[in-house]
């Protein structure tokens, strides 16, 4: 099949529109690391509040549908100026041998190191405590990791003796039945 010759002509709002849409990716991953080292909003260091919560759920509800609908844009412009044959074989060489590469090399590593910190290597899968059976370090003060943060009674931002003490019992029942319901095997 023979390609067709389309004329080359850049379409700058388009190139623009993806561009803002990138940094608003900033802004919003950026949010969402402020929540994550905060705890919920309003408990963190950057002072969040729900409007930032409210921001980074808006920005997320049209950042990514709108990355897809500039791909299948250029996508289909690809496929008209190259035809079929041409479209795939450049497809390949630029998502699939990554993909295939990454597959062989990231995801092994992925599985290795996921074992070698479980403490139940004999159970694939298996939701366990990250430091084996052993004594949990607590968390730095000043930080309190977001499922803790419950357990800070006092508000002050760090897990005390006896809050610690709560929150590792709650832990050890959590991670030994396997984890969440839902996540262990099945049966009656």
């Amino acid at each position: 099949m023979t390609s067709k010759s389309i004329d080359s002509q850049r379409f700058h709002g388009l190139d623009s529109l993806r561009a803002v849409a990138m940094l608003l990716g900033v802004l919003y991953h950026s949010l969402v690391f402020g929540m994550m080292v905060g705890g919920t909003p309003g408990t963190g260091p950057m002072g969040q509040d729900d409007s930032s919560r409210y921001l980074g759920d808006w920005l997320h509800s049209f950042r990514m549908p709108l990355f897809f609908l500039i791909s299948g844009f250029f996508g289909r412009m690809m496929l008209e100026k190259y035809g079929t044959a041409t479209y795939l074989k450049k497809r390949w060489y630029r998502i699939g041998i990554p993909l295939v590469i990454g597959m062989f090399t990231f995801g092994p590593v992925y599985i290795l190191t996921r074992d070698a910190l479980s403490s139940n290597m004999g159970r694939p899968g298996a939701a366990t405590m990250p430091f084996g059976d052993g004594e949990l370090p607590p968390p730095p003060p000043g930080f309190v990791p977001p499922p803790l943060v419950r357990f800070d009674e006092n508000s002050d931002g760090s897990l005390d003796g006896e809050e610690w003490k709560q929150a590792q019992v709650e832990l050890k029942k959590m991670f030994s039945g396997g984890g969440p319901p839902g996540f262990g095997p099945g049966g009656p």
